[in-house]
């Protein structure tokens, strides 16, 4: 899991790119709004390989 805490500075023109990528990439994200910032929380859930080389 992956927490990530966010400040926007203004209006940057590449904002909101990341919130699909977020989406996508990861197994589950919940983006938390607070008067710091945004957090964002990322989960991936982990297979171990039982295959031999």
């Amino acid at each position: 899991m992956a927490d990530v805490a966010l400040r926007h500075t203004g209006d940057d023109p590449r904002r909101g790119r990341g919130l699909p990528l977020i989406h996508l990439l990861s197994h589950h994200a919940e983006i938390t709004p607070t008067e710091q910032g945004t957090v964002i929380t990322m989960a991936w859930q982990l297979t171990r390989d039982h295959s031999s080389s």
